[in-house]
This record gives structure tokens, C-alpha cells and sequence, in this order.
């Protein structure tokens, strides 16, 4: 994302789900291990019934626990979770918010949706 403000406090953005990536027979894809405040390097689902893995992680310096390809996990919907932020105003600033999903063999065969919701918020 590109961001541009002149608000003397900077900006906030939050990323939220409304539901686990479901499908139309209402099979879903499971929430990556590391939560938003324990954040894990990315492993693979392990099978034995966790066929699949959603997770998301940003590039964002303020949130240094992210770095070193760590990821978190949606734990609740419709819950805000913080992951880019600046104290002052900036013209340009690029930040990356990246998603991994990973199935096995053995998830259920669907087209698997939910939304995505980013929030960005002057703080003047």
C-alpha cells in the first residue's frame, strides 16, 4: 500500500477478516499457528486433520516482531489488528502486508473466500 498524509501524528492501518477463508460446502482453512502476538516462521500444515494454513505478516520496521518472516493469524473475526503505523506526516510510504496460505493433499476441494477489510486512520 502507498500512503500520503499530512497529519502531524502520522496514520494507522488495521487489517481484519469477517471469517476463516470458507468454502460454499462450508469447509475452511485453518489459522496459521502464530497469532498476532506470538509470531512463528512459517511451517507447513502437519496433516492428521490440519490439511491448510492461512497467515499474514507485514514489512512494517514499527512492528519488528513481524521481521525475519514471522507470521500471524487472524484469531477472531472482525477483530482489527495493527499493521502499519507512522508518527508524522510522509509522501509515498510503501508498505507490503503479505499472505501465505498453504493446503495439503488432503484439504477439501472448494473455492474458499472470505473479506479482507484494511482501516487507515489519521491521527492529527
Amino acid at each position: 500500500m502507498i500512503v500520503n498524509t499530512n497529519a502531524t501524528n502520522g496514520y494507522i492501518v488495521t487489517v481484519q477478516q469477517n471469517q476463516n477463508l470458507t468454502s460454499g460446502s462450508l469447509d475452511t482453512i485453518n489459522p496459521f499457528v502464530g497469532s498476532y502476538l506470538v509470531l512463528m516462521v512459517w511451517s507447513g500444515p502437519p496433516g492428521l486433520g490440519v490439511e491448510s494454513y492461512f497467515g499474514f505478516t507485514t514489512d512494517d520496521v514499527d512492528y519488528a516482531n513481524f521481521q525475519s518472516d514471522k507470521y500471524g493469524s487472524f484469531a477472531s473475526d472482525n477483530h482489527p489488528y495493527n499493521v502499519v503505523v507512522e508518527t508524522g506526516p510522509v509522501v509515498g510510504e510503501i508498505n507490503y502486508i503479505s499472505y501465505q496460505l498453504e493446503v495439503t493433499n488432503m484439504q477439501e476441494s472448494g473455492i474458499y473466500s472470505n473479506d479482507i477489510t484494511y482501516i487507515a486512520t489519521a491521527i492529527f
